[in-house]
Order: C-alpha cells, then sequence, then structure tokens
C-alpha cells in the first residue's frame, strides 16, 4: 500500500528495515492543475545509492484537502510496461525487476472533484525473501485543482435555421455533461439532441431575426457565433365561416 489517508496503512508495514539507504521516489509529468476527463502519462521512478537493487513502488490518486467524500481514490489508471492495477492503485508487476522507473496512464474523472493528491511509495529490496530489511519512502503531492476550460465554439452549422430546426455546434471544451444552448440572451435554453466534448446538436429557438449562439459549460461562457434566426410571419391558412 502507498500509505495514503484513504490506504491506512503503507509498504512499511512489511518493508521496514530501520537501518539502512531509504529510495528518493519522484513522479514525472504530473500537472499543475488537472482538466476534466484528461488522460496524463505518468513516469514514477525510485533512485537509490543502496547496493539493494530490486525496486517496487505503488501509487495512488485521492481527493484532499478536506472535499468531501475526503480521500476518496478517484481517476482510471491504465497500466504500462512492467506495472499493474491493484485496487485503486497501480504498482509494479513483477517483484524480481531491476529497472527503476514505469510508465503509465492516469485520466482525470469526467466530474470536478475538488483538490486531488497523489500518493507514491517507493521500495528497494534486499531480494533476500526477508523484507523487514528493505528501504523505502513514502511521498504525497501538493493538491490539484481543477482548471476550467472555457467551451469554444468553432463552427456553427446550418449558419441560419427556423425555431425548431437542428444545428450543430463544434468546438472543443464543451465537456462530457449536457449543460445549457442559447440562440438569444434571455430565450429560452434550446433542446439538446446530443451533446459530447466536442459537438453539440441542438434546436433553434427565439424570436428575432438575427441571433447569436451560446454554450454555457461548468467550465464557464463560450464567446457566441452568428446565427441568423429565420422567424416566419404568421399567415392565415383558412377562415370559418
Amino acid at each position: 500500500r502507498t500509505g495514503s489517508p484513504g490506504d491506512g496503512t503503507s509498504c512499511n508495514a512489511c518493508h521496514n528495515a530501520t537501518a539502512g539507504v531509504a529510495p528518493v521516489v519522484g513522479i514525472i509529468g504530473l500537472p499543475s492543475t488537472y482538466a476534466l476527463g484528461q488522460s496524463y502519462s505518468l513516469t514514477v521512478t525510485v533512485s537509490t545509492n543502496s547496493t539493494r537493487r530490486t525496486p517496487g513502488f505503488e501509487i495512488t490518486a485521492e481527493r484532499g484537502d478536506n472535499d468531501a467524500p475526503l480521500n476518496q481514490p478517484v481517476g482510471t489508471w491504465t497500466a504500462g510496461a512492467n506495472s499493474a492495477i491493484v485496487g485503486d492503485s497501480i504498482a509494479h508487476s513483477n517483484a524480481n525487476q531491476t529497472i527503476l522507473f514505469w510508465n503509465f496512464t492516469w485520466k482525470a474523472p469526467a466530474a470536478n472533484v475538488g483538490k486531488i493528491r497523489f500518493t507514491a511509495a517507493g521500495v528497494i529490496s534486499r531480494a533476500n525473501l526477508n523484507p523487514a530489511s528493505d528501504d523505502r519512502t513514502t511521498i504525497r503531492t501538493p493538491p490539484l485543482v481543477n482548471a476550467p476550460i472555457l467551451p469554444v465554439i468553432t463552427t456553427v452549422s446550418p449558419a441560419f435555421g427556423s425555431v425548431g430546426e437542428p444545428v450543430t455546434l463544434t468546438g472543443t471544451g464543451f465537456q462530457a455533461t449536457i449543460a445549457t444552448v442559447n440562440f438569444q440572451a434571455g430565450a429560452a435554453t434550446a433542446p439538446v439532441t446530443s451533446w459530447t466534448n466536442t459537438q453539440i446538436v441542438a434546436k433553434a429557438t427565439g424570436s428575432a431575426a438575427v441571433s447569436d449562439v451560446g454554450v454555457v459549460t461548468t467550465g464557464g461562457t463560450s464567446v457566441t457565433k452568428p446565427f441568423d434566426l429565420i422567424v416566419l410571419a404568421p399567415a392565415i391558412s383558412s377562415t370559418t365561416p
């Protein structure tokens, strides 16, 4: 285990030499902020001046600093060479390996969960089947916070249409959760047919002949794009009597 608040225990419970050269544990590729749903290529390194040359590691990511539920594991791990997913963590997969670094991927959660902290543990083993003689270190990162990504509309297709007709918005930063599309300031929210991080299909709404379309997400409000709303004049089709 890593020794994180959520784990409770660490590799120190077994690998617990009281004397020796503690390894230096590093995490490469960790951002200062995280974007929702973004994948990050990470590397954990374990280095030492000790003659004990059988290394290992484990790392986990948890909610931190009073963001309830505190210490809940967050994100998704994808193992790389010589690593494996262990519960809510990722760790070395071969206890007899001699490599000192491991590459893998962590994907941030799709929803903002507040601050996230990573805890990594590194071990240098004597490989003598006596873990009590192994050297170990645990590190915990400063908290990462979510960096809001503003939605950006790049194209609107078609560029004109009447109320109720589908309009496709292409862009970035729409996120995975349906939010709000407006074709006019003060107009009713447009009904959404489909929504992805890069494309939205919504039905045109409004009452003015000239309109702009914008998107509002948890990351903020986009710059609007022109859209010409066709407003049909009322017509009498029949009279009775």
